[in-house]
C-alpha cells in the first residue's frame, strides 16, 4: 500500500525516494513499513510505503496521525523497550496497536527537521528488525537529505 501525501518539487526525487523505501520494505529484513513526516508544513504526512500484507487493517492515516502526536509530545523523550537498544541515536520507540515503531529524527542545516518512522509488526521478529533498522536508517537518511526535504 502506497499513499503519496502531497507533492514535491523534485518530482524525480521523490519517486525514487518512494522506490527505495518500498524497496527496503520488500527486504527480508523485518522492517515493514517506512513513513516519512514533516510535522511543520501543511501536509505533515510526506511518505507512507509498507508491505501490505503484513499491514492489511491497518489504517495509515491514523497510524500516521498517532505518530505526530508522540512527535509533538515526546520530543526530548526516548521510550525505550525491552527488546531495543536505541544506542546513541535520537530515537522514539514506540506501540501503537500490533505495530512497534520507531521514531528517528532527521536535522537539516536549516533545522527544520523531518521524521523517518520505521513500523515492524509485533508477530514478527524485534531482534532481526533491531539489527536491520540502522542500515534502513542510514539508507533512508542519505536520500532524504539528497532530495532536499530539510533544506
Amino acid at each position: 500500500m502506497n499513499t503519496k501525501r502531497i507533492q514535491p518539487k523534485d518530482v524525480d526525487g521523490y519517486l525514487a525516494l518512494k522506490d527505495l523505501a518500498q524497496a527496503l520494505c520488500d527486504e527480508p529484513n523485518n522492517v515493514d513499513g517506512i513513513l516519512v513526516l514533516c510535522p511543520k508544513s501543511d501536509e505533515p504526512i510526506f511518505l507512507v510505503v509498507c508491505t501490505s500484507q503484513n499491514f492489511q487493517g491497518v489504517d495509515n492515516d491514523a497510524l500516521g496521525g498517532r505518530i505526530l502526536e508522540v512527535i509533538r509530545f515526546s520530543d526530548n523523550l526516548v521510550i525505550s523497550h525491552e527488546n531495543f537498544n536505541p544506542g546513541n541515536i535520537k530515537s522514539i520507540v514506540y506501540e501503537f496497536d500490533d505495530l512497534v515503531f520507531v521514531v528517528y529524527k532527521v536535522r537539516g542545516d536549516n533545522l527544520q527537521d523531518v521524521y523517518l518512522v520505521l513500523v515492524n509488526t509485533k508477530d514478527k521478529d524485534l531482534g532481526a528488525f533491531n539489527a536491520n533498522r540502522g542500515r534502513v536508517r542510514a539508507q533512508m537518511e542519505v536520500a532524504i537529505k539528497r532530495m532536499g526535504l530539510l533544506n
